[in-house]
């Protein structure tokens, strides 16, 4: 007759079909009378099952495979100093010790090892990996200490946003299989069931069922440790794929209240961002702009502190229209984030509204202000508001983003969205497009302004001399009276100078 001891010692090999037929008849009859080898064998099944569900090769995203190798070799080079002799906490049960191996393999992965095999029990890797119980000890506790599921949640919702289902399936997989190395009480068990049902809906697009089970999770088992990111993927349902706003709201802002109870920074910048983002969404502007601050202000140097910046700089100078607090922020973007944002691609942006900012404020914002009244206009009514930026200011940036207004008014249609490029055009379309602007302008100093700029690009792009001369002395014979007679002057005077050199 079978004991305890001797029946969990054998549970692996009975699984794998590996005992002769008296032995399997032994385990089977102490199964059948003791519940709790019974829970423990169903529970091993369920481990198995789920190694052999994870895909082969599994594909792991860029910020996934940044993250474990350094610190999974950390925390075994912190095992083996520490602790040479420790014995793990598993040791007594094989299978334990099996899922365990096998997201040591997962890693192992990451860190490089193409040859290992994902052949379960009886690959060679994962029996030389079983036996390495330091290594192993390290694993778990870099699992459970340097927050590994929550960083694998925050891709989860990465992956959903980005509509990659396959993936977040293979990264839910992979998840399951690291869950097995931990001990999970029956509470959580139950948790993880309904986290797993909640995945699988994300996957499959049931955003509505998914969304729905995860807040079941949370009211059953709101101190579960499935909790924080059943919280992270309701937030993120409600503000991508639900539209629920105050849904949203309402778990970032749990998120930010449970910060002293434990949770990262990691966790807790990204909900302050997120709330902030909802904010915006819903035209909330002072309570985003609130929220930004915080960010900015508790994480100076963290993930989204740049994108942060530049939400609140164009939040202030699209929507709130305070001027001032714009120039400063775009000057310190400018000036302390320079690398960041050229990485971002919005360098042209930052330094194109700083210069508007630094120029309009000599006139107390006068001509940002009709600038932006003039974007929301259309056709005739925007044409006329821009000649009238160039008359009232013509030694401005502003004036130029007007005469670049107007031609994409006229080069677009009348319907055209403001913020349609012209760098885009081609000179030859770009120089046909600022004649049509030229027939169509009401005041000469307008006119006077498109002309320097096709001289200008037959200077500095076409590199023809003798068209763009033309084009200037055109500006001085139709327009002696303009401020643009003195410009153009001044380039004929420079290129005839420089072609006698």
């Amino acid at each position: 007759m079978l004991g305890c001891y001797r029946t969990r010692r054998l549970i692996a090999s009975y699984l794998y079909g590996e005992l002769d037929q008296a032995q399997r008849r032994r385990l089977e009859a102490h199964l059948d009378r003791c519940p709790r080898c019974a829970k423990e064998t169903a529970s091993r099944r369920e481990t198995l099952r789920l190694i052999d569900s994870v895909p082969d090769p599994v594909d792991y995203p860029d910020r996934f495979e940044e993250l474990l190798p350094a610190m999974v070799r950390g925390r075994i080079e912190l095992g083996d100093a520490r602790q040479p002799f420790a014995r793990p906490i598993w040791a007594p049960f094989p299978f334990r010790q099996a899922a365990v191996s096998f997201c040591t393999l997962l890693l192992g992965v990451l860190i490089g090892s193409s040859a290992m095999i994902f052949g379960g029990l009886r690959s060679p890797h994962y029996a030389k990996l079983a036996r390495d119980s330091r290594q192993l000890e390290a694993v778990v506790a870099a699992i459970e200490s340097e927050h590994v599921l929550d960083q694998l949640g925050a891709l989860k919702v990465q992956l959903a946003a980005e509509g990659n289902t396959s993936l977040f399936a293979r990264l839910s997989a992979v998840e399951n299989v690291l869950l097995g190395a931990m001990t999970l009480n029956d509470e959580e068990q139950q948790a993880l069931y309904l986290a797993r049902t909640a995945d699988r809906d994300v996957a499959a697009n049931n955003f509505t069922d998914a969304s729905r089970t995860y807040e079941r999770l949370l009211e059953t088992y709101p101190q579960s440790d499935f909790a924080p990111n059943a919280r992270q993927m309701v937030a993120f349902l409600a503000k991508e794929k639900l539209a629920d706003y105050p849904q949203a709201v309402r778990q970032y802002e749990a998120v930010l209240a449970e910060a002293e109870l434990g949770e990262t920074v990691e966790r807790t910048e990204r909900a302050q961002f997120n709330l902030a983002e909802t904010c915006l969404e819903m035209g909330e502007y002072g309570n985003a702009a609130e929220a930004y601050w915080v960010l900015l202000e508790n994480y100076p140097q963290g993930a989204h502190a740049v994108k942060a910046g530049l939400r609140l700089s164009d939040l202030y100078f699209d929507h709130m229209r305070d001027f001032d607090a714009a120039r400063e922020m775009y000057r310190q973007l400018a000036s302390s984030y320079a690398d960041a944002i050229d990485e971002m691609g919005a360098r042209r942006k930052v330094e194109t509204r700083l210069a508007m900012l630094d120029e309009s404020a000599r006139y107390g914002f006068k001509p940002l202000s009709l600038l932006l009244e003039s974007n929301k206009e259309r056709g005739g009514e925007a044409f006329a508001r821009y000649e009238k930026i160039i008359h009232l200011y013509p030694k401005t940036v502003l004036a130029k983003l007007a005469l670049d207004k107007m031609t994409a008014i006229e080069y677009y249609g009348p319907g055209y969205a403001p913020d349609l490029p012209v760098d885009r055009l081609s000179d030859e379309q770009r120089i046909e497009t600022l004649r049509k602007v030229i027939a169509r302008c009401s005041r000469k100093d307008a006119a006077a302004f498109a002309h320097m700029a096709i001289g200008d690009i037959f200077r500095d792009q076409v590199k023809d001399v003798r068209l763009a001369r033309r084009e200037y002395q055109l500006v001085l014979d139709s327009y002696p009276e303009s401020l643009r007679a003195s410009e153009a002057q001044s380039r004929i005077n420079r290129l005839t100078l420089a072609a006698a050199t």
